[in-house]
């Protein structure tokens, strides 16, 4: 075999593979708990059951001074609201 024709034969795996790798990711379902249920910035971060999000099933408070309060289920399917911190 020519060096050609190895070289697309091994790109047609990989992106075979990869392809394959990224089904899965798709056919899980919801992503899976993250370490925390807060966005980062200062907010309110409600998560839904679904993507029509009429269920609510984890709420989570990010507060200014960078704390994170929160119960229920994270999702990916959420909202996040966030405001502006005061002095």
């Amino acid at each position: 075999m020519s060096k050609l024709t190895q070289s697309l034969m091994r790109r047609a795996t990989l992106l075979s593979f990869a392809l394959l790798l990224a089904s899965f990711a798709f056919v899980s379902g919801p992503a899976q708990a993250i370490p925390s249920g807060c966005k980062g910035s200062p907010g309110i971060t409600t998560y839904y059951s679904d993507a029509t999000r009429t269920v609510i099933v984890g709420n989570y408070f990010s507060g200014c001074q960078g704390g994170c309060n929160g119960s229920g289920q994270i999702t990916q399917w959420y909202r996040f609201d966030h405001y502006i911190c005061t002095d």
